[in-house]
């Protein structure tokens, strides 16, 4: 007890009151717990001669039916897909993957690759 609670429990008492019951401490909310966050590998190009090929890599959690994206760090994209009856999370964490890859390359300057069939 410092000085001031001294102060003013001596002046409740002056008045003839009862002093305050101290407020009770409210408990932050439990937090709820971070889902586990999933990986799902996409191809973006296929192997062609001697290029290996490349892939995306997608980050995905499932919340009450929902297929949540997140990027590299964990964080949430935004981007969400609830599940129907049946359907597979990780086929619409790879569809969402896809589709957020070719918004963001522009497929117009792509290189064309056509198999030699040995005619001139």
């Amino acid at each position: 007890m410092n000085w001031l609670d001294t102060l003013l429990d001596r002046g409740r008492e002056a008045k003839g009151s009862a002093p305050d019951p101290l407020p009770v401490p409210q408990l932050p909310a439990k937090p709820r717990a971070q889902p586990a966050i999933k990986t799902v590998s996409v191809q973006t190009a296929a192997p062609f001669g001697s290029s290996p090929g490349a892939v995306t890599v997608g980050y995905y959690s499932v919340q009450d039916d929902v297929v949540v994206m997140h990027d590299e760090a964990g964080l949430q994209t935004g981007k969400r897909q609830h599940l129907r009856a049946g359907e597979d999370p990780r086929g619409v964490a790879y569809r969402l993957t896809r589709e957020s890859w070719q918004a963001k390359t522009p497929d117009f300057n792509r290189s064309l690759n056509y198999p030699s069939v040995g005619v001139a």
